[in-house]
């Protein structure tokens, strides 16, 4: 099976086929341009950029992948406070539990004593 000729940052960009040497042909195929265009709009080319050339090469996939999934949660919670939105609200849950919790356990208490 031959390779796409262009991988999604380099389709993203505008070109009909990869730049030389292009950085990013393993990491982003062209049927992932989606995933491309998420991360650009959540991080930016630099921040990319940045975080390719700071990476071991062994570590790249992982460290895309896990980026990959952060962007994702970020778009989803954006219009709710974003991230820090999301955790304030499962704090609040678990507060929430916590509080049933005790009640559960003084009313146990309670039918012990009787």
């Amino acid at each position: 099976m031959e390779e796409a000729a262009v991988c999604a940052a380099c389709r993203y960009d505008g070109h009909d086929v990869c730049v030389e040497n292009c950085q990013w042909r393993g990491l982003f195929p062209l049927s992932q341009i989606e995933k491309f265009r998420r991360m650009v709009r959540i991080y930016g080319k630099a921040t990319l950029s940045r975080e390719y050339r700071e990476t071991p090469p062994l570590g790249r996939a992982h460290r895309f992948e896990t980026m990959h999934r952060d962007a994702l949660v970020q778009e989803v919670y954006r219009h709710r406070g974003g991230i820090a939105g999301r955790l304030q609200e499962l704090e609040n849950v678990i507060q929430q539990k916590d509080q049933q919790i005790a009640h559960l356990q003084g009313t146990i208490n309670i039918q012990n004593l009787e």
